[in-house]
């Protein structure tokens, strides 16, 4: 077949960016990531907000988070203009053209991971020291270090909840990161009722289609949770914007978080029902969720 001839695939179709107005020039292929290059298509110096005409100036390079190309996490590097109008400073902050709103495509992953096993002193895992990780808890903090090395992890975050800390430390240590232990992210709060796993069970369900109003006896609501954990996922969006941050928390704060962004979402397992319903959050399990321009969204948790 010496006259056979090809075409270069069209990455910019392929990779859905024509959308947003990127044409990809070039690809960088690794073994846990891609990189592809990429400029504006159609460059408008026109400031939306005076309607002056900018001044070309130079370019800066953007670096933003993208849908993985195949089960790579995928960045793209976006070349763009900077048209100061004239008689601003030359940053020209007060005069962005289109081209420079490109940024605002940028999208945050978050990697909500449950802490591994561990022992209790109370029966509701509501004990002052947090709970101690078991041999297989251990093994599970491994398991997520070892499942993470080959994407981009760009920031380690947990609760301040002994099991989930020392299950943050295990990965961290192999993904040479630091660990930022932060408040708010601790598991619901069961209050001084009597433990009744089958209330429990059923109120977790509910958080899980969406129903947040439900509450732990003696303790907290779905909607309680929520509104403490989403103002940390809010802030860990700020500080890593286009990065992944590995979030190590608990199943039922979990649950109430998956169900406040996507209420009904089938298919996600819920922590402390009854056993014969069959559906627990394993230790170290990972649900995958995205920041982007129009809010948060869950992922397939492949893309873990």
């Amino acid at each position: 077949m010496h006259n056979a001839t090809f075409q270069c695939p069209d990455l910019t179709t392929f990779c859905r960016l024509d959308a947003l107005g990127l044409q990809v020039v070039g690809q960088r292929l690794e073994a846990g990531r891609a990189e592809l290059a990429c400029r504006v298509v159609d460059a408008d110096d026109w400031c939306h907000r005076c309607g002056c005409q900018g001044i070309a100036r130079d370019s800066v390079v953007r670096r933003l988070a993208h849908e993985p190309l195949g089960w790579r996490p995928t960045t793209l590097e976006v070349r763009v203009g900077r048209y100061p109008a004239p008689g601003t400073s030359a940053a020209g902050a007060d005069h962005r053209p289109y081209d420079a709103e490109v940024i605002t495509q940028e999208r945050t992953r978050i990697i909500l991971a449950r802490h591994g096993e561990a022992t209790y002193s109370s029966d509701n895992g509501d004990d002052a020291t947090g709970g101690i990780l078991t041999e297989l808890g251990r093994s599970q903090a491994r398991a997520l270090g070892d499942q993470l090395q080959n994407r981009e992890i760009g920031a380690i975050v947990c609760s301040d909840l002994s099991r989930a800390t020392q299950t943050a430390k295990i990965a961290a240590d192999i993904l040479r990161l630091p660990i930022d232990v932060r408040a708010g992210l601790h598991e619901y709060q069961a209050g001084d009722e009597p433990y009744d796993v089958r209330s429990l069970g059923m109120a977790l369900l509910a958080w899980l289609d969406g129903d947040l109003a439900p509450r732990i006896l003696g303790g907290e609501s779905g909607q309680e949770i929520a509104q403490r954990i989403r103002p940390v996922l809010d802030d860990l969006v700020r500080a890593h914007t286009g990065k992944t941050v590995l979030v190590v928390m608990h199943g039922g704060a979990i649950i109430a978080t998956l169900g406040s962004i996507a209420p009904g979402n089938t298919g996600l397992p819920t922590d402390g029902i009854p056993e014969n319903l069959e559906h627990d959050i394993p230790g170290g399990a990972c649900f995958p969720i995205e920041h982007r321009q129009d809010g948060w969204a869950i992922l397939p948790r492949t893309a873990s």
